[in-house]
């Protein structure tokens, strides 16, 4: 399940009997980067941060930063199901 917020997203997944939350959200002004973290039964196990100064002087750059966010979102969950967080 995906919860959109300000900023980012929210989800829960489960893989191989493992329940991860992955939480996603441009850090906004000033930072210019969008971040992912991982929890594990409370514990972060993974993080991810990526800029997108490349996006600030573009056309619909809000529209293209949601969509950044949203795609590092994506890629983190296709990672917990490709097991590339197993070894966690």
């Amino acid at each position: 399940m995906r919860h959109l917020r300000m900023g980012g997203f929210n989800s829960e997944v489960s893989h191989r009997g493992t329940a991860y939350h992955v939480q996603t959200e441009d850090k906004g002004p000033g930072f210019h980067y969008v971040e992912t973290i991982v929890y594990c039964s409370g514990r972060v196990v993974s993080s991810r941060k990526a800029p997108y100064t490349h996006l600030l002087s573009v056309a619909e750059r809000t529209y293209r930063i949601q969509q950044f966010v949203e795609e590092q979102h994506t890629d983190m969950i296709e990672d917990i199901h490709a097991g590339k967080l197993d070894h966690l």
